[in-house]
Formats: structure tokens, sequence, C-alpha cells
């Protein structure tokens, strides 16, 4: 117990308290807080700060609004309505319009209606006509007409005749 009042107690009161109210009050008031005073909101308020207000919002006032309003903008207004207007519309006026106009109906007019026309009536006319004319009613008059008249008739005189004769009359 005595070590506890003497020694104890005298190491608490000098060398603990000693030690916090002098070192690590002192560093606190005076090191950390100059540290947080002084480097830390002079960091703050000089640097970020100014970077900020400066570098930051004079990028985003100048450069990117600048840049917004008048190229990006002026482009929209100008270059993209005045090529759509004037490219695009003509492209669709004159090209396509003047494509459809002369290509496709030139080709309808002309290709189609005279490949109709030539061709396929002349094929009409001369080709399947003559083959009808020639070909089928060739072979209707001789071919058919000879073998109905030959071979037909020649079966019904005589086999069936001789047959009618010969077999039930006779029988």
């Amino acid at each position: 117990m005595h070590w506890y009042l003497t020694d104890g107690l005298h190491w608490y009161l000098t060398d603990v308290l000693h030690w916090y109210l002098t070192d690590v009050l002192h560093w606190y008031l005076t090191d950390l807080s100059h540290w947080y005073l002084t480097d830390v909101l002079l960091w703050y308020l000089t640097d970020v700060l100014h970077w900020y207000l400066t570098d930051v919002l004079h990028w985003y006032l100048t450069d990117v609004l600048h840049w917004y309003l008048t190229d990006v903008l002026l482009w929209y207004l100008t270059d993209g309505i005045l090529w759509y207007l004037t490219h695009l519309s003509h492209w669709y006026l004159t090209g396509l319009m003047f494509w459809y106009l002369t290509a496709v109906l030139y080709w309808y007019l002309t290709d189609l209606l005279l490949w109709y026309l030539k061709d396929l009536s002349h094929w009409y006319l001369t080709d399947l006509s003559h083959c009808y004319l020639k070909d089928v009613s060739h072979w209707y008059l001789t071919d058919v007409s000879f073998w109905y008249l030959t071979d037909v008739l020649h079966w019904y005189l005589t086999y069936l005749l001789h047959c009618y004769v010969t077999d039930v009359l006779l029988w």
C-alpha cells in the first residue's frame, strides 16, 4: 500500500499527468491544431477552392459552355439543319425523284413494255401460234385423225364386226 500511495500516485501525478498535460495537450494544441488550421484549412481554402473556383468553374463556364453554345448549337443550327435542308432535301428532290422518274419509269415504259409488246407478243404470235397451228393441228389432223381413221375404224370394222358376224351370228 505504501508503494501505491507514494510511488504509484507520484508516478501518476508527475509522469502520466505531466506527459498528458504537457506533451499530449501541447502537441494537440500546437502542432496538430496548427497543422489543421494552417496546412489543412489553408490547403482547402487556397488550393482546393482556388482550383474549383478558377480551374473547374472557369473550364466549365468558358470551355464547356462556350463549346456547347458556339460549336454544338452553331453547328446544329447552321450546319446540321442547313445540311438537312440543302443536301438531304436536294438529294431527295433531285437524286431520288430524278432516279425514280427517269430510271424506274424509263425502265417500265421502255424495257418492260417493249419486252412485253415485242418479245412476249412475238413469242405468242409466232412461236406459240406457230406451234399450235403447225404442230398441234398437224398432230391432230394427221396423227390423231389418221390413228382414228385407220386403227380405230379398222379395228371396229374388222375385229368387232368380224367377231359379231362370225361368232355371234354363226353360233
